[in-house]
């Protein structure tokens, strides 16, 4: 079955001249938006929403440290301690990531304090 066509598809080009810099400059801008070029301008001068959005460069770094959380977390729950203070100190080492995993959640959120 056909896919259903859309009566507002976009079909128009706009091309715009700029110098290299500038044109580095506007994608590092959007970028950091989490956005594409194109949509950061429709966003910007017609108020229209983008679609999708993308994580900017210091929301994905923080993604990534609590993926990397959890894999450290994940190794220490599978090391076998031989004695009490091997014990302690992986539960300490797990807490901190526990906790530092907390910290990079709540920064995602945006809730700092």
């Amino acid at each position: 079955m056909a896919r259903p066509t859309k009566d507002d598809k976009k079909t128009k080009i706009i091309p715009i001249r700029a110098t290299e810099g500038e044109k580095t400059a506007l994608q590092s801008i959007a970028t950091n938006r989490g956005l594409y070029l194109s949509e950061m301008i429709m966003l910007d001068y017609l108020q229209k929403q983008p679609k999708v959005t993308f994580a900017n460069p210091d929301r994905a770094r923080l993604i990534k440290a609590i993926a990397l959380l959890g894999q450290i977390v994940t190794y220490l729950n599978t090391i076998n301690p031989k004695d009490a203070s091997q014990s302690e100190q992986i539960d300490s080492a797990i807490q901190g990531a526990l906790l530092s995993f907390t910290l990079i959640k709540d920064e995602l959120n945006g809730n700092k304090g």
